[in-house]
């Protein structure tokens, strides 16, 4: 029904976004130790509660320890991420205008700089000497 319908959106929100910061751990940080070491983390609190759960309530059960499991790592990812990086909650979690032009901006010329980086370079650029 509806709540399952708004789990499963609050779910996807927070695996994305733990994914980014994922990401961000690996490639900008150059930590990749991070990601595997909270999938462990994670992973370890996930089992006790899948059984918790499960046994008194059943599928339920099971969904509801995967929601909380979800939150655990999106908290501990964003706790890494704020230690790491100094920034303010606020930052990081409330959307501004600026935020909202660089996600306008992405999404009227990143399809057309994703498609031309997989073509490779230009004639122009090849003729020019440019990568």
């Amino acid at each position: 029904g509806q709540a399952t319908r708004d789990t499963v959106v609050v779910c996807t929100i927070l695996i994305l976004i733990s994914l980014i910061i994922s990401n961000f751990f690996t490639y900008q940080m150059g930590k990749p130790e991070l990601p595997t070491l909270m999938a462990w983390i994670t992973l370890a609190v996930n089992i006790p509660l899948i059984f918790f759960f499960a046994s008194r309530f059943g599928f339920v059960g099971a969904a509801l320890a995967t929601t909380l499991t979800y939150l655990f790592r999106f908290s501990l990812a964003l706790g890494l991420f704020l230690a790491m990086t100094k920034q303010p909650w606020t930052k990081v979690l409330i959307i501004n205008r600026q935020d909202l032009s660089m996600y306008f901006t992405l999404l009227r010329k990143g399809p057309r700089v994703l498609f031309q980086k997989a073509q490779g370079p230009s004639l122009d650029a090849q003729v020019e000497g440019q990568p």
